[in-house]
């Protein structure tokens, strides 16, 4: 499958990488923000014309995905932080071929804290592209997850130019007694088959992560992975993907890496 994406990272979401919110704490996550500047800078890099950004917390109806439906401003002052500021225009085509397409409702002009944290990383490094914030269903399969991703790719395409992919999502939030869910040891393992998912450059085996392993963990970043997945077209393996950092400081695991695959030109440059 043919797929627009220039460039294709996962992002963390949590607040206190950015530094004027993390303030003292922020030294404890250093290398996760320093991932976020690595990895928004691959974004800055492809020269992108458009950005999709997939986060798991984007308000949306029960039963569907949804899609930011209009531009604004945000800024980050829940969190103490008011000068942390984001801006973002929509591309009124793609979020109509997402809407005609079914299955994707409109959300309002506000974001959440996963996408509000990612973009704002990719910002600060000179992505000012228009962008698509999909919010991801609360009830979803694999399958519509697959789909929805295609669905992106093909609502995306004859926009033309270069765009950029960002899933966002954390990790076990479960992975010490001092973490919001509390201490499962399947936190951990859990962390440690996504990392080795990453590391495989095979995203499509995060299917095989034991469904029970999953929900104990308490994550939020499978159902973007499998975005992504289908949104690159399911490759077998991501030949530009590598983990540019992992840990889990708070007890929250926090993972950044490039998603890189195969676009249609580099295989036609192959042949």
């Amino acid at each position: 499958m043919t797929h627009p994406y220039a460039a294709s990272v996962l992002m963390c979401h949590a607040p206190i990488v950015i530094p004027a919110v993390g303030g003292g704490r922020g030294a404890q996550c250093a290398a996760t923000t320093r991932a976020m500047r690595e990895a928004a800078a691959h974004l800055a890099r492809a020269d992108l014309d458009g950005l999709v950004v997939i986060s798991p917390h984007t308000p949306r109806p029960a039963q569907t995905f949804s899609v930011v439906a209009e531009g604004g401003r945000d800024d980050f002052a829940a969190f103490s932080a008011p000068g942390v500021e984001v801006a973002w225009t929509v591309p009124d085509d793609v979020v109509g071929a997402l809407v005609d397409a079914g299955g994707v409702g409109l959300a309002g002009d506000k974001l959440d804290h996963g996408a509000f944290v990612p973009l704002w990383f990719a910002q600060q490094a000179g992505v000012d592209v228009p962008t698509v914030v999909v919010g991801l269903s609360a009830h979803t399969t694999r399958a519509d997850n697959l789909a929805l991703g295609a669905t992106l790719a093909r609502a995306c395409a004859p926009a033309g130019g270069r765009w950029g992919l960002l899933a966002s999502g954390d990790m076990s939030h479960r992975l010490s007694p001092a973490a919001p869910g509390g201490h499962d040891p399947a936190g951990a393992r859990f962390d440690r088959a996504v990392c080795d998912v990453v590391d495989a450059r095979a995203l499509d085996a995060v299917a095989d992560i034991d469904p029970a392993v999953r929900d104990a963990a308490g994550e939020d970043v499978v159902d973007s992975l499998e975005v992504a997945s289908g949104a690159l077209g399911r490759p077998a393996t991501l030949p530009g993907c590598r983990r540019l950092s992992y840990e889990g400081p708070f007890g929250v695991g926090y993972l950044v890496a490039v998603l890189d695959g195969p676009r249609q030109e580099e295989t036609d440059d192959r042949r």
